[in-house]
C-alpha cells in the first residue's frame, strides 16, 4: 500500500509529538541542527482569480491537483548559503501554493537516512537533499520507492558508476543539479599560479566528501601541471573549525617558511577566521595568497578582495538548488520534465576584484534590497502548469546561463 512505511512512522512521531515534517521544532537555529519549517502559503483573498489565471496560461497542462510538500535536508540556515538557497526554494515553491520542511538535523549519512523516513512520515511527497556520500543513496532510493515519494540532489553530482546505475531504475528519482567542482579548484588553483604562488597548503574535509574530494583533485592537476607544489594538507572530519584551522595553517608556515599560498575547499566563515588569525599572528596577511571556495559574509568578502586579504574567492552557487527543486514540484504535479534522471549544470561565479563582488551582491544576491538572481516571475517559468513551454532543455539552458551579465541583462541592468 502506498505510504504503508510513512504511516507506521507517522504514527510513532505523533506519539513523540514531533512537529512539521518529523523534526524538532526548536526556536533559533544553527548549522549542528536546528529544523525550521516554512508555514504552508496561503492564498489571499484574490487567490482564486490568481488560480484561475495560472490554470488559463498553462492551458492543457496542469497540476493533477497532489500538492507540493517539499522536504530539505541540508547542513543549516544561518549561513549565507544555506540561507538564502532555502529561500529560493521556500519562493519557487509558493508559485504552487506548496509547504517547505527543512530538516538541518542531519550530520552523518545514516542520520540523513533517518531524517528522509521522519520527513516522509510527516507528509512530504518530495526530498531535496544535500547528500553527505553516495553510499546512502541506494537506500534513500529504496525507501522513496517504496512510499512513492520523488527525491532530488542539490550540489551534487553522483560520482560511483555502480550507484548511479543503480538510481537510473528508480522512478522517483528527478536527477540532480551540480557544479563542477573540480574545475572550479583548477580555476583557483591556474589563478595562484599565475600570481606567482609556488608552494601551496590546502585544506579540506575527510576523503569520501564528493564535493571536496573533487576540489582538491582539481588543485592537485594544476600542481601537477605547473612549477606550483602542494606542501601541506590538512583534511579534517567535517568543516574544521577556526582552532582547527589556525592550528593546522600555523603548522603550515612552521614546516615550510616560503609557503606563499592556502587553498580552503571550503571556506566557512570559521574556517577562513582560523586562517587569518594563523597569517595575522605570522605578520603573512596579504603576503601568503588565499584561495576559498564558497562565499563568506558580503562586506568582508569586498573588504578583503580589496585591501588584499583574499586572493580569489568562488560561489555564487545559492541558486543551484532550485533547477532539482523545480524537477521534483513538475514531477509531483504530473508533468515530469523526463521520463529519466537528469543532471543540471550550473557554473560557479568567482571573484578577484573588489568591483566583482560589488556588482555581485547589488545585482545577483543582494539581502539588503530583496534582490536575487531570479524574480518570482521567473521562478514560475520553471513550473510546467504555469510555463507549458518549459522543457529539461529549457530548464537547463537557464541554469547554463547563469552569471552576474546574465542576471543583469535579465533584470535591466
Amino acid at each position: 500500500m502506498k505510504k504503508l512505511v510513512a504511516l507506521l512512522l507517522a504514527a510513532a512521531m505523533a506519539v513523540a509529538t514531533l512537529a512539521g515534517c518529523g523534526s524538532d521544532n526548536k526556536s533559533g537555529s544553527d548549522d549542528k541542527g536546528t529544523t525550521a519549517a516554512a508555514a504552508e502559503t496561503k492564498a489571499d483573498d484574490g487567490g482564486a482569480e490568481e488560480t484561475k489565471a495560472a490554470e488559463s496560461l498553462a492551458g492543457e497542462v496542469s497540476s493533477n491537483g497532489e500538492k507540493v510538500k517539499m522536504g530539505i535536508l541540508i547542513w543549516g540556515t544561518t549561513d549565507a548559503l544555506g540561507r538564502n538557497s532555502t529561500m529560493m526554494v521556500e519562493k519557487l515553491v509558493k508559485q504552487v501554493e506548496g509547504e517547505v520542511v527543512i530538516d538541518s538535523n542531519a550530520t552523518s549519512p545514516e542520520t540523513q537516512i533517518q531524517s528522509a523516513e521522519n520527513l516522509i512520515a510527516g507528509g512530504c511527497n518530495c526530498i531535496l537533499i544535500v547528500n553527505y556520500s553516495d553510499t546512502m543513496l541506494p537506500k534513500l532510493a529504496q525507501i522513496c520507492q517504496d512510499n512513492e515519494v520523488y527525491f532530488g540532489l542539490q550540489w551534487r553530482k553522483v560520482v560511483s558508476d555502480e550507484i548511479a546505475a543503480e538510481l537510473e531504475k528508480c522512478e522517483y528519482f528527478v536527477g540532480n543539479t551540480c557544479e563542477d567542482e573540480q574545475e572550479i579548484s583548477r580555476r583557483l588553483a591556474t589563478n595562484l599560479s599565475k600570481g606567482g604562488a609556488k608552494k601551496i597548503g590546502m585544506i579540506g574535509r575527510a576523503v569520501g566528501d564528493t564535493t571536496h574530494d573533487a576540489r582538491w583533485a582539481g588543485v592537485v592537476e594544476v600542481c601537477e601541471s605547473t612549477d606550483m607544489e602542494l606542501v601541506a594538507e590538512y583534511r579534517g572530519q567535517g568543516a574544521a573549525s577556526a582552532a582547527e584551522t589556525m592550528e593546522a595553517v600555523e603548522k603550515f608556515i612552521a614546516g615550510n617558511p616560503d609557503l606563499d599560498a592556502v587553498f580552503l575547499t571550503g571556506g566557512t566563515a570559521s574556517q577562513l577566521e582560523g586562517a587569518l588569525a594563523a597569517l595575522d599572528k605570522h605578520k603573512k596577511r596579504g603576503e601568503i595568497k588565499l584561495a576559498v571556495v564558497d562565499f563568506i559574509d558580503a562586506d568582508l568578502m569586498k573588504e578583503y578582495l580589496e585591501d588584499g586579504t583574499l586572493f580569489s574567492i568562488a560561489g555564487g552557487h545559492y541558486v543551484d538548488p532550485i533547477f532539482t527543486a523545480a524537477m521534483l514540484i513538475n514531477a509531483v504535479e504530473g508533468n515530469r520534465l523526463s521520463e529519466k534522471p537528469e543532471q543540471i549544470d550550473l557554473q560557479f561565479i568567482d571573484f578577484q576584484s573588489y568591483e566583482d563582488a560589488v556588482n555581485y551582491y547589488q545585482y545577483v544576491e543582494n539581502d539588503a534590497d530583496g534582490v536575487y538572481a531570479y524574480t518570482e516571475e521567473e521562478l514560475g517559468q520553471m513550473i510546467k502548469s504555469l510555463n507549458p513551454d518549459l522543457t529539461i532543455d529549457s530548464l537547463r539552458a537557464t541554469a547554463a546561463a547563469y552569471t552576474i551579465e546574465d542576471v543583469m541583462t535579465r533584470h535591466g541592468n
